[in-house]
Parts: structure tokens; C-alpha cells; sequence
């Protein structure tokens, strides 16, 4: 293939990657829903689905993860606390 046509296919395929990305992420959002939903149904305890000739799938579910709001105050602690980790 000559560089236009590479250049060509190399956008089509992006393009492709990032539908499927997001269809990925709407069924990942979907399956979230589903194994929180059985998660309170069976009282707090784990999920595990179990699926012939896949095996047995333990989908994790915590909470949101931590965010930090002020980064720079956060790099000023470490610096003074354990300036061995900047």
C-alpha cells in the first residue's frame, strides 16, 4: 500500500477502535449495574458468576477511588515527610 492508502486505513482503524472502546464501556457500565444490583440483593456478600467454558469470574466491587484536589499540597507534605520518594 503507498502512504495515503496506509494513512487512510490507519484513521479507519482509530476510528473503529474508539466505537468499540465506547461500546465497551457502555456493556462494562451495564454488567457495573447488574453485579451491584445482586451484590445488595445477596446481603453484602462477593460476586462470582460462573460461565461453561469461560470459568468463574469475580467481579469486584468497591467504592469510588480517592481523589486528590490539590496535588501541589500533596507533592509539599511528601516533600517534607519523605523527601527520599520525590
Amino acid at each position: 500500500m503507498n502512504p495515503s492508502d496506509v494513512t487512510k486505513e490507519i484513521a479507519r482503524r482509530e476510528a473503529l477502535a474508539a466505537a468499540w472502546a465506547e461500546t465497551a464501556k457502555e456493556l462494562r457500565a451495564q454488567l457495573d449495574e447488574k453485579a451491584r444490583a445482586e451484590y445488595e440483593a445477596n446481603g453484602g456478600s462477593g460476586i462470582t458468576w460462573k460461565w461453561r467454558d469461560l470459568g468463574r469470574v469475580t467481579l469486584p466491587l468497591t467504592e469510588e477511588a480517592p481523589y486528590i484536589a490539590d496535588i501541589d499540597a500533596l507533592l509539599k507534605w511528601v516533600k517534607q515527610r519523605h523527601p527520599e520518594h520525590i
